[in-house]
């Protein structure tokens, strides 16, 4: 087979299959392909680092990858037993990570199709996968409750953080690959040193609603948390703000991704923040703009729940992708990115203004917790609290940390451009110590063992909680 190269790379987004007639809705992005080909629910989609593969895993235990230029099929990846949850790319392209229900990650060989290896050790089903920049490393988070972190050349397990109290739904590395972070329906966020595997901080919202995903922002300095009380915020996990809120979506059943959309490179100086986007049960990805926090637009077009959403490395492009009643990929352009070329290849790396300037969110507005590993304990499960760590008995109180949680929205105007990407003093305290929160409720799985004390979902992102 011959792999789609990057300068010769001219978008189906623009000329491939025609839209269905309600996919263009009132906003910016309007539907340019529809990809069929997956016999049951989709449950990721992932475009390649150069842009020039779509990636898409399904419940029917494969991974189709499409070719962007063409739309045309690329390679059908089969070998897992039970349906593929979750797939992440290599920086170079040249390799594809799954991770299925069967309890395993499969390594892939891009060019070739073929299975490289076969990475075993968790005891449940393996959720979600991410690579490091440098793509030696691996990470794979389980209804086991652990992240398993991986030699990607060997495929020895390397260490394995025991990360949560319930199933882990997301983890990724930051942009330097020095910190490891992670989410779980035990409503916690977890930052981990990548190198000791050590727990630095752990984020957790008043309400503890059980968390979907999370990622990096492209500088590092904040984290993207998708919740299942159909809500998105901007963390400042340095300071343990959070800084912005995005409401209106549709999201307490399902396992949704969130992620940033990269400004086009025309509007680049006029727009001041990429947009978010969220899978919806709705069935209508919603879209909104990142300072505003307004819904820019709601993607009409499929006709079931959409857990499955990426956006295009540099390109205001997203991919989403149907459930059980529509396993359809479509992917969305921007009016106002006129690239031909979908790859990386030919599109400058112009710097993203990806400013979140002031606003009301912080806090005291979102009642938001931030829970130092160390030494203090945990803070009190209210917005009223010090935020880095309470009493040393871990029982609460009110803590002495450095940032109020009384309504100050503290300073949220950092940028979030590439070019300001630092992991230096982020506000972490303690070396040592252990988390002493849990989740609530005492509901078991209806698949997957029970225990854990936690809000347990039912079952992989592809199916209700």
């Amino acid at each position: 087979m011959v792999r789609p190269q990057p300068d010769d790379a001219a978008a189906a987004m623009d000329t491939g299959d025609p839209p269905p007639d309600d996919a263009r809705t009132d906003g910016p992005y309007r539907c340019t392909l529809k990809l069929p080909g997956h016999a049951r629910a989709i449950s990721a989609v992932r475009f390649s680092p150069d842009g020039t593969l779509l990636a898409s895993a399904s419940a029917d235990a494969t991974v189709r990858l499409h070719d962007t230029r063409t739309g045309s099929l690329y390679a059908v990846l089969r070998g897992h037993m039970q349906g593929v949850s979750d797939v992440a790319w290599s920086s170079d392209s040249a390799m594809v990570a799954t991770a299925s229900d069967d309890m395993t990650v499969m390594l892939w060989d891009v060019a070739t199709a073929t299975l490289l290896r076969i990475l075993r050790g968790h005891s449940n089903y393996v959720f979600c996968v991410a690579f490091n920049g440098a793509s030696n490393l691996l990470l794979s988070g389980s209804f086991d409750e652990t992240i398993r972190v991986w030699d990607a050349r060997t495929g020895a397990c390397i260490k394995t953080l025991p990360a949560h109290s319930d199933p882990v739904s997301s983890v990724s590395f930051s942009k330097d690959g020095t910190l490891i972070v992670s989410s779980s329906y035990d409503g916690l966020v977890r930052l981990w040193d990548a190198d000791s595997g050590q727990c630095l901080k752990t984020l957790v919202g008043a309400d503890n609603p059980p968390v979907g995903s999370v990622v990096f922002s492209p500088n590092g300095t904040y984290v993207l948390v998708a919740t299942l009380d159909s809500k998105v915020r901007l963390w400042e996990y340095g300071t343990a703000k959070v800084v912005k809120t995005y409401g209106g979506g549709c999201d307490e059943r399902y396992c949704m991704p969130a992620v940033f959309v990269p400004v086009p490179p025309s509007l680049v100086g006029q727009v001041t923040t990429p947009h978010v986007v969220s899978g919806s049960e709705a069935g209508a990805p919603v879209i909104w703009d990142g300072h505003t926090k307004s819904v820019l637009q709601r993607l009409a077009g499929h006709k079931s729940p959409v857990v499955a959403v990426t956006a295009h490395p540099v390109r205001a492009v997203i991919a989403t992708g149907g459930m059980a009643d529509d396993p359809t990929v479509r992917v969305w352009v921007h009016e106002a990115d006129v690239g031909d070329d979908p790859s990386v290849a030919d599109i400058p790396r112009v710097p993203q203004p990806d400013t979140f300037e002031p606003g009301e969110d912080g806090l005291g507005g979102e009642g938001g917790i931030g829970i130092g590993i160390g030494g203090g304990g945990v803070g009190a499960a209210n917005g009223g609290a010090g935020v880095f760590g309470g009493p040393a008995d871990g029982s609460g109180g009110d803590g002495d940390g450095t940032t109020d949680g009384s309504g100050s929205s503290g300073d949220e105007s950092d940028g979030l451009s590439d070019d300001s990407l630092s992991t230096g003093d982020t506000g972490f305290t303690g070396s040592s110590g252990t988390d002493s929160s849990g989740g609530t409720g005492s509901s078991e799985s209806d698949r997957g063992r029970g225990g854990g004390g936690g809000r347990r979902p039912g079952a992989p992102r592809y199916r209700r909680r």
